[in-house]
């Protein structure tokens, strides 16, 4: 599957079939997931890997009761070391350390959707309830869990905005150029169609 395929084919999988995800499939996902880039090559990551059904219930609870992720054969529970990181910047450590775990969690998600599975990223919205679940360090901060499986039925589609509802140039509300261009695929395909006569 080509990159396109893979990002345009993740949803947010919230019904998952009973079969296992075995621990050398996790490993495949992490290990090249943990070629993302973070502040100052930090890599100030950490995951916990969550099969046992009673900690995931406790989980689920902990995350405004949705429920429907105990289902889920594993949880990753990304969270961020504050340590090394609060000594590169002091003032921005937390905000950096968000972003870092934001870049690697997608990545997660995208190699687990090229490898046939179903992701769902779900927000620590209780990070004391989970360090108590899973007894994690106060220098250790969960800060997304997502949840992974198989997909137990077919997922439908959700839309996204046009690009050119979204995009400026230069600087906010600047849509001078001609924003009809994109997606830039669409002209690719007519100028394959076109003949072009020689001079």
């Amino acid at each position: 599957m080509d990159l396109d395929k893979i990002i345009a084919s993740r949803h947010s999988i919230r019904e998952y079939a009973s079969k296992d995800v075995t621990y050398k499939t996790i490993g495949e996902i992490l290990d090249i997931a943990k070629n993302a880039p973070s502040s100052s090559n930090v890599q100030n990551w950490r995951f916990i890997i969550v099969k046992d059904k009673s900690k995931k219930e406790k989980i689920a609870k902990s995350c405004l009761d949705q429920l429907w992720m105990s289902k889920a054969p594993v949880h990753i529970v990304v969270c961020y070391d504050e340590r090394n990181i609060k000594t590169l910047f002091p003032k921005e450590y937390v905000e950096y350390s968000i972003q870092n775990v934001s870049i690697i969690s997608t990545l997660i998600m995208l190699k687990a959707t090229e490898l046939g599975l179903g992701t769902c990223w779900v927000a620590v919205s209780n990070q004391r309830e989970i360090s108590s679940i899973l007894k994690i360090p106060d220098f250790i901060i969960p800060s997304v869990i997502i949840t992974l499986g198989y997909a137990n039925n077919y997922h439908k589609k959700t839309t996204r905005n046009q690009l050119n509802t979204v995009l400026h140039f230069e600087e906010y509300g600047k849509k001078q150029i001609d924003t009809s261009i994109f997606p830039l695929s669409k002209h690719v395909k007519k100028l394959k169609n076109y003949k072009f006569t020689k001079i």
